[in-house]
């Protein structure tokens, strides 16, 4: 049996990631996880992720929210887990018979947190009073409950709203009282037109520019760098890490450009661009955008685009340019030279068919853990689906490689 797994990280107040829930898809024909044939399922997840030097990286030393259908409650799996980075999260469809309460006692005697998923405001549920953590859907309830639910049940257990898809609904959320946050609003652009993009981040536009440029001058490209003393510095860290390979100590930005060569400088300098460009946004953004990049460099010969794997890999890094710089993506996009069709498909004017947008789109549905979504767009590549897994945690082991350097 196939495990499809992805992550999607639980923030506090501060933007700092908290926790991340695994999301799971059971083999290659389901959508979702649907806790068959549990114990077989459960063993699989912890070999890849508790008990393996990947999975902690996939974590990061974060607790995991995993969902649980009724089943395996029953059956005891979760006591499989540690309970130290284990949340274990009740689905909505869990009906909590006397049985289920007894087996959610059990777990918490044994310290084990219990979080309860889209909780329903009209549904007396007797596992609150031992619940540490309430999720509400912040797209299935309206703004009066979830107020209600966070005023009746805030001093018991810790309030997480989930599926917040704007800052503005993160405010909100916060200003009610809730501690924990879920979705993609962090990675959503907040366009600040009357506000002029500071000079720092127009010289790393410039140096982008520059890196797209057909005609690339190392020299003119090392001046720029030479400006920027942070750029400068990441630069060398990065030429003379184990991830490079140099046997020699590199010590001036000209010698790493050579070094590198014109198409690794290209590669590398946008990485080192953006993780500057980002600096005052949170580190989750950067990360998700570096996984983008290496997760759709990955999957072009998959969608029959190996000879374009370095374009790809710039359309995962610059995916989130808009949100970095609060600019419309298309403005942001002006001034670089990019191919028509990944332009296009970053400023989701592509069709989903075409093979670029559709490498981006099953990126995003299945870093969401969009399963269904994932399936299709697989179907549109040609992409045998059970290759993906391996791509996704070899993606996510490169990320975190990066920023250990």
């Amino acid at each position: 049996m196939d495990i499809f797994y992805a992550r999607q990280p639980i923030f506090d107040c501060r933007l700092r990631v908290f926790a991340y829930e695994l999301l799971f898809r059971s083999g290659s024909t389901a959508t979702t996880f649907d806790g068959s044939d549990a114990f077989t399922a459960t063993a699989k997840v912890i070999n890849a992720i508790f008990f393996s030097e990947d999975g902690q990286r996939l974590l990061r030393g974060k607790p995991a929210f995993i969902n649980f259908p009724q089943e395996m409650l029953l059956s005891g799996a979760p006591e499989i887990l540690p309970s130290s980075s284990t949340v274990v999260e009740v689905l909505e469809t869990v009906e909590p018979t006397a049985e289920i309460v007894e087996a959610c006692k059990r777990l918490h005697s044994r310290n084990y947190r219990l979080a309860l998923d889209d909780f329903a405001p009209n549904r007396l549920n007797p596992l609150t009073r031992i619940a540490d953590f309430v999720k509400i859907d912040y797209r299935a309830t309206s703004p009066r409950d979830q107020q209600s639910i966070a005023r009746r049940l805030g001093g018991t257990a810790a309030m997480l709203a989930e599926k917040v898809e704007s800052l503005a609904e993160f405010e909100r959320a916060r200003s009610m009282g809730y501690q924990y946050f879920q979705g993609y609003f962090f990675a959503r652009p907040v366009i600040t037109q009357a506000r002029e993009i500071p000079s720092f981040k127009l010289n790393y536009l410039k140096i982008l520019q520059d890196l797209r440029s057909s005609d690339f001058d190392a020299g003119r490209v090392a001046r720029l760098i030479t400006r920027e003393p942070s750029l400068s510095y990441k630069l060398l860290r990065f030429v003379n890490s184990a991830l490079i390979g140099s046997r020699n100590r590199i010590r001036s930005i000209t010698q790493a450009l050579i070094y590198l060569g014109e198409e690794q400088a290209r590669r590398w300098l946008s990485v080192i661009v953006i993780l500057d460009l980002a600096s005052d946004k949170p580190g989750e953004l950067l990360i998700q955008a570096l996984f983008r990049a290496r997760f759709c460099e990955l999957l072009a010969p998959l969608g029959g685009l190996a000879g374009r794997a370095e374009e790809l890999f710039l359309l995962g890094l610059f995916s989130l340019l808009d949100v970095m710089l609060g600019r419309p993506i298309s403005e942001v996009l002006s001034s670089l030279a990019l191919p028509e069709d990944i332009a296009r498909t970053l400023c989701g004017q592509a069709p989903e068919k075409a093979a670029v947008s559709a490498i981006l789109q099953i990126v995003l549905a299945y870093e969401s853990g969009d399963w269904s979504g994932f399936a299709r767009l697989a179907k549109i590549l040609r992409v045998n689906e059970s290759e993906v897994p391996e791509l996704y945690r070899s993606s996510m082991e490169w990320t975190s490689t990066v920023f250990q350097v």
